[in-house]
């Protein structure tokens, strides 16, 4: 049985990985600066985050996939504060981000 990750169908590219980055980057700033002012849209934000590199971590260089990863981990940590009180913050980021790994 083959990977799915090596098939032809999904190319690992640096164009890709950068295109990736840039949508993090950018998700995870909105993540960042809405969390006081609109906690609803920076959950939104942290989940668009982690919806994108779940889908697309496949065409994705593994030199550029653990920044992408890092930008959607702090950007569900600082949704999940605005959302739930620190302690709980604390104990439930770690959590969606090993989830998320898998």
């Amino acid at each position: 049985m083959s990977d799915p990750s090596s098939s032809t169908s999904f190319p690992t590219t640096v164009r890709a990985g950068t295109v990736l980055l840039l949508t993090n980057s950018f998700l995870c700033l909105v993540a960042v600066n809405m969390v006081n002012t609109n906690p609803i849209m920076s959950v939104m934000a942290a989940m668009a985050a982690t919806a994108t590199i779940t889908m697309f971590k496949a065409r994705c260089p593994v030199s550029l996939l653990w920044p992408v990863t890092a930008l959607a981990v702090v950007a569900q940590t600082m949704a999940t504060s605005g959302v739930v009180s620190v302690p709980a913050t604390v104990v439930v980021s770690p959590i969606v981000a090993l989830i998320q790994g898998f």
